[in-house]
């Protein structure tokens, strides 16, 4: 099946769209987050302890007492299927990026002279403090002990001292206004910053300052925006620290955590894992998928340390596509060698016992992706989402699964008496008491004109056959996906939430359109 070209050349116009809809609460959310309490299926009032651990920062608490981010992430976690009413919700997509959105007195405006850049604290500003999201994805990299001659050591004892995080999606610095002369870095001035390793931003070095802060000078990388061009006028914010920095450099993840943590809302963290064969030469495919868990673990592990020292472990959401088994020991085995600063001393290693590291992760909500390949088989993946949910006490622990619908035809005739993934997700899990699990999936949308980019910056185009080669990929088929059953509960990680808030049917004609079996 062709997806038609009018959907690639509607998509790219809404972003070019120079009229859009007023912001009401949210421009992500087609109902406001229940301020009192969250109820099943029935209508019936949920107890939060059936859908928190006990470790997690939002058991605790009841009633007025109740944080604001508490009740964005019980309605994050359970839909309100009982209304006759779409709750949905859009997750930004690496924050919205493009041009910056105004209100005017004859309606909402794009101001094309101040662009946004993805995965930067301009994109992020947008989604959260303009158009009020409560929830935007990042993508996650990792930087330092990563070369050819540290990187096998994965379990050092204090190799976490230089695990830092930053945002980004790519893998070149073709993605920013870094440029090479001579194997060297250079700015766009043409000043000399230090020597390149492939030109990859995760290989940039990690120094240490006076006070024994890892820091590195990826700051200086600027994004380049949706029509890959540079943007001129630099727009400046200050973090937590004092520091003014640009508005469309690459970010340190500790510094949006500490904005997230100040203006409530959740980072949904995305791990990327760059090509390994760099640095495993010769390695074969089952060598090089063990070191693709390791440097993923890692990843997580270090944001999971970082939360804890923002005290911000309820103000992220860690997303993995890895299988439950391959990934959660080894995280585990991360944090077991893991230093972290406490509130009044030095640098400990506190996970060392293995009861605390149980404990410590059950403090984190996960949004596991059980197909992110459309060769993974349905048996496969319903194993996984059930594996999710019995590691996690009934998913306790789990914000949303985020699951793959390919095609109409995929996977619709024997999902145990559900119509898809996502009324599987909804309806089918155990032990739940009525309470239900919400869906989520990403949209693919159009970067520009020819598609969207792949992690060398390089462009790709979605809707060919899928990795099975059995059916199409509809996932770039906003107006399909905007209507497959069960996405009026679901969430939506995509570029233009706007979107979908304006064409998921807002009224539901059952107030629960498919079976609920527990």
């Amino acid at each position: 099946m062709n997806i038609p070209k009018m959907i690639l050349a509607f998509s790219v116009g809404l972003i070019a769209s120079q009229s859009l809809p007023a912001i009401a609460d949210s421009d992500c959310q087609t109902i406001k987050t229940p301020n009192n309490f969250i109820r099943d299926v029935d209508g019936d009032q949920v107890d939060l302890r059936q859908i928190y651990n006990e470790e997690h920062f939002c058991y605790k608490y009841r009633g007025n007492d109740r944080p604001e981010i508490c009740k964005a992430l019980d309605h994050l976690k359970v839909p309100q299927m009982y209304q006759n009413k779409a709750d949905f919700i859009g997750i930004p997509h690496r924050g919205i990026w493009g041009p910056k959105r105004i209100q005017t007195n004859t309606g909402m405006k794009l101001d094309h002279s101040k662009q946004r850049a993805e995965n930067t604290f301009g994109a992020i500003e947008a989604a959260t403090i303009d158009a009020k999201c409560r929830f935007v994805e990042i993508d996650v990299a990792m930087m330092g002990d990563i070369k050819k001659d540290s990187y096998r050591d994965a379990f050092a004892e204090g190799a976490g001292d230089t695990w830092q995080l930053f945002l980004g999606h790519y893998f070149r610095l073709h993605a920013t206004d870094l440029e090479t002369i001579d194997g060297q870095y250079t700015d766009i001035k043409g000043r000399r910053i230090y020597e390149s390793f492939n030109l990859r931003p995760m290989n940039m070095p990690v120094f240490f300052d006076d006070l024994e802060e890892a820091n590195s000078d990826i700051n200086l990388a600027h994004m380049r925006l949706r029509n890959q061009t540079i943007k001129k006028n630099k727009e400046t914010w200050r973090n937590f620290y004092g520091d003014f920095l640009y508005k469309d450099s690459y970010v340190r993840f500790e510094h949006i955590l500490g904005h997230a943590k100040r203006n409530d809302y959740v980072l949904m963290v995305d791990p990327k894992v760059p090509n390994l064969e760099e640095y495993f030469p010769g390695a074969s495919k089952k060598v090089l998928e063990k070191e693709a868990y390791n440097h993923e673990a890692r990843l997580l592990a270090r944001a999971m340390v970082l939360a804890y020292e923002n005290a911000a472990e309820h103000h992220i959401v860690l997303k993995t596509a890895s299988p439950l088994e391959e990934i959660w020991k080894r995280v585990d085995t991360m944090l077991r060698w893991s230093y972290a600063r406490g509130p009044y001393d030095g640098r400990k290693r506190l996970w060392q016992n293995t009861a605390k590291r149980e404990t410590f992760m059950k403090k984190f909500l996960w949004s596991p992706i059980p197909n992110k390949s459309a060769s993974i088989s349905e048996n496969d993946t319903v194993k996984e989402i059930k594996a999710w949910h019995k590691k996690t006490n009934n998913s306790r622990g789990v914000a949303t699964y985020e699951v793959a619908v390919y095609s109409p035809y995929h996977w619709t005739s024997s999902m145990e008496g559900s119509q898809n993934l996502m009324t599987y997700v909804l309806t089918e899990l155990n032990g739940r008491n009525k309470i239900p699990v919400r869906p989520a999936m990403w949209s693919i949308d159009p970067m520009g004109d020819k598609g969207t980019f792949g992690r060398e910056y390089n462009w790709k185009f979605f809707g060919n056959e899928t990795a099975a080669g059995k059916e199409p990929d509809m996932r770039g088929n906003q107006h399909w996906m905007s209507s497959i059953p069960g996405v009026q509960y679901a969430v939506m990680n995509t570029d233009v939430p706007i979107f979908y808030k304006g064409t998921i049917a807002h009224k539901v004609e059952k107030s629960i359109p498919f079976g609920y079996k527990d």
